[in-house]
């Protein structure tokens, strides 16, 4: 086994421990460093680069992602360039549309479904159709972010 050492926000170690639990005389290792903050983070919520990456879009994915994929929401793009203004009209539009969508839904007595997932006993279990649909690039999902003429446009 190892021992884990060191503080959640610089650096993390791991010690070998022989079979009773006494750590062996051989040198830790660092399982985890803090990275020097990026340019300007101040600007970016403080994120990490690594925290920045996570919502990082390149053109040859788009075809594979469905209209859903957070990634694609115009609020948060906005955010990313800076533009507080744009962003705040944005999420108050998108918002605004799944509200009507909501009540449109309820006029109809429709209930939401997911579409790859499934609720068993509170637990959300994957049912299967994502992976095929991303290889066929066939998603069949609600624009909800009003962004398929964009997108197909680039």
């Amino acid at each position: 086994g190892y021992k884990i050492l060191g503080q959640w926000d610089t650096k993390l170690y791991a010690i070998p421990l022989d079979a009773s639990g006494k750590e062996k005389n051989e040198e830790s290792w660092v399982l985890w460093e803090k990275y020097e903050m990026p340019p300007e983070y101040e600007k970016y919520y403080f994120f990490t680069k690594f925290a920045m990456s996570l919502n990082e879009l390149h053109d040859w994915q788009k075809p594979y992602l469905p209209l859903t994929d957070s990634r694609l929401r115009p609020d948060q793009r906005a955010l990313e360039i800076g533009d507080v203004d744009l962003a705040a009209n944005e999420k108050n539009r998108l918002e605004e549309e799944q509200r009507g969508r909501r009540k449109e839904m309820e006029f109809k007595n429709e209930a939401w479904q997911t579409k790859w997932f499934e609720n068993r006993s509170g637990v959300w279990v994957y049912k299967g159709g994502y992976w095929s649909a991303r290889e066929q690039k066939v998603f069949d999902v609600v624009d909800i972010f009003g962004i398929k003429d964009k997108l197909e446009k680039s």
